[in-house]
């Protein structure tokens, strides 16, 4: 389990707050996540119609409404009011439980998943509750499906934004030259869980620079600056991007998933 500090927890929890601010802007700059992955997850977990999901941390809904979709039974809750609303809206045409709230004080009213899903927001969590109350919700052949996705821009724009970054670090950019456990890793230690199987997938794309503007803008780590260092690093990302009409990347998708264990 990884262990935090009360001063890290505090940061944490400040940070994941700071999403109810941008679910517009969230939703329009954050890419979805690919049909092969959700087919996946799907094989990997023997999911049919009308088995029911958990879905962590549902943002505006883009996971959700792929695995709505599918018929099966979701279940998504997200701390976010604004996030809820924004997922409202996208689901307006299919039968979804949203709920706002922590996973911490979720109550499943006796229910459990055949499947737990959450996508780029499971870091979110508590560290302490995380993996154990997914498997205490988790049907015994159930399965625990974590996602991620990123933007990897190509150089030489990608090492000037990252240099960007530690120059605005609270840490000197400790962060940059740290080597946290994989996912797969952290999964095993819980000691919980099976073994984890991991799938990732690439697309080649190019965004508009003003997209990219909006979409640094929701970052965890950009939220939690005051507005004089947000104006500030907005202005020095502009001058990255000076000259540029798009910006080249590949969109990384991430799938790691364990079944839990008897």
């Amino acid at each position: 389990m990884i262990r935090e500090t009360p001063e890290e927890r505090a940061k944490r929890r400040r940070q994941r707050a700071r999403f109810d601010e941008v679910a517009a802007v969230y939703d329009r700059t954050r890419s979805g996540y690919p049909t092969e992955i959700v087919d996946r997850l799907l094989a990997t977990a023997g999911l049919a119609r009308r088995s029911a999901v958990l879905e962590i941390g549902c943002g505006t809904g883009q996971l959700t409404e792929e695995l709505a979709r599918r018929d099966l039974d979701v279940t998504a809750i997200d701390l976010a009011p604004s996030m809820v609303f924004a997922a409202r809206e996208r689901l307006a045409d299919l039968q979804v439980d949203l709920r706002v709230g922590a996973f911490e004080e979720f109550d499943p009213g006796g229910s459990r998943y055949d499947a737990i899903v959450s996508a780029t927001a499971f870091h979110w969590i508590d560290p302490e509750v995380a993996w154990t109350k997914s498997a205490d919700l988790l049907a015994p052949d159930g399965w625990i499906a974590i996602l991620s996705t990123a933007e990897r821009y190509d150089e030489p724009f990608a090492g000037r934004f990252r240099d960007q970054w530690i120059r605005y670090s609270d840490d000197g950019g400790a962060w940059a030259s740290a080597t946290p456990p994989t996912l797969p890793e952290v999964i095993a230690a819980s000691g919980r869980f099976g073994e984890a199987v991991t799938v990732t997938h690439h697309e080649r794309r190019e965004v508009d620079v003003e997209v990219v503007v909006a979409l640094e803008q929701t970052r965890a780590t950009f939220l939690s600056y005051d507005e004089e260092t947000r104006s500030r690093f907005v202005e020095d990302l502009r001058r990255l991007l000076t000259g540029a009409a798009a910006v080249a990347l590949t969109q990384e998708t991430t799938l790691t998933m364990a079944p839990r264990r008897s």
